[in-house]
């Protein structure tokens, strides 16, 4: 009965949480465009100064994407220093302001 309670609360949320296609209108007029796909339980972004965009993987990789291609190598992998069970993994990355110097 439970469940079936918060089912029912949750159904007002459901557009919102669910994948909106590529161009759709999301919440609060925000538009939602695939930009990258391929990444593995995606947490974080970060962009460098020459345009590439750094993005994090739960489990410790960090991929780069360049001229909208997601690249075949990591640009790290820390999947031996990151426990990802559960909650933990690899959650944020920034980039130093005089990176890649």
């Amino acid at each position: 009965m439970l469940l079936l309670l918060l089912v029912t609360a949750l159904l007002p949320l459901a557009p919102t949480l669910h994948a909106q296609s590529p161009g759709v209108k999301g919440a609060n007029g925000v538009m939602a465009e695939v930009v990258v796909t391929k990444l593995k339980m995606p947490t974080a972004f970060a962009f460098g100064p020459d345009g590439r965009v750094y993005i994090t993987e739960k489990e410790g990789l960090v991929r780069v994407v360049q001229n909208g291609v997601l690249q075949s190598e990591p640009f790290i992998d820390l999947r031996t220093e990151v426990n990802a069970v559960g909650q933990r993994g690899l959650l944020a990355i920034a980039a130093h302001p005089r990176f890649p110097a």
